[in-house]
C-alpha cells in the first residue's frame, strides 16, 4: 500500500493490485474512504474527502449515513451537500487546501 503522501493525519494511498478505475484510498483515525461517482456515460467523478471542510470531521458511520438524490449526496450528520454538476466541475465544497 504505498502512501502517495500524509496530511493532518490523514493517509493518502493505493493498492497496487486494487480494481479499475485508479482512485486513492484515504485513511484516518482508524477509517477509510474513497468516493467515486459515475454517471450514465461512464464518466467517473472523485473527490478528496479530506479536502472538504465537513466531509474530513466525519467519523465513517456519519460518511457512510448519505441521501442520494437526482441532483446530488446530501450527509445529514454532517450537514453537507454536494451537487453532481458541482462534482463535475471539480468543486467538492469547502475545501481544505492539500499539498502533497
Amino acid at each position: 500500500m504505498p502512501t502517495v503522501f500524509t496530511i493532518e493525519g490523514f493517509r493518502f494511498f493505493f493498492y497496487s493490485n486494487d480494481h479499475a478505475p485508479m482512485h486513492v484510498h484515504v485513511q484516518h483515525a482508524g477509517g477509510e474512504a474513497v468516493f467515486e461517482i459515475r454517471d450514465k456515460g461512464g464518466t467517473i467523478i472523485g473527490f478528496p474527502v479530506a479536502g472538504n471542510r465537513r466531509l474530513a470531521t466525519g467519523t465513517p458511520t456519519q460518511l457512510s449515513h448519505m441521501e442520494v438524490s437526482p441532483f446530488g449526496i446530501h450527509w445529514p450528520d454532517l450537514d453537507e451537500d454536494l451537487s453532481f454538476e458541482g462534482l463535475a466541475r471539480g468543486d467538492y465544497g469547502q475545501r481544505i487546501p492539500i499539498t502533497p
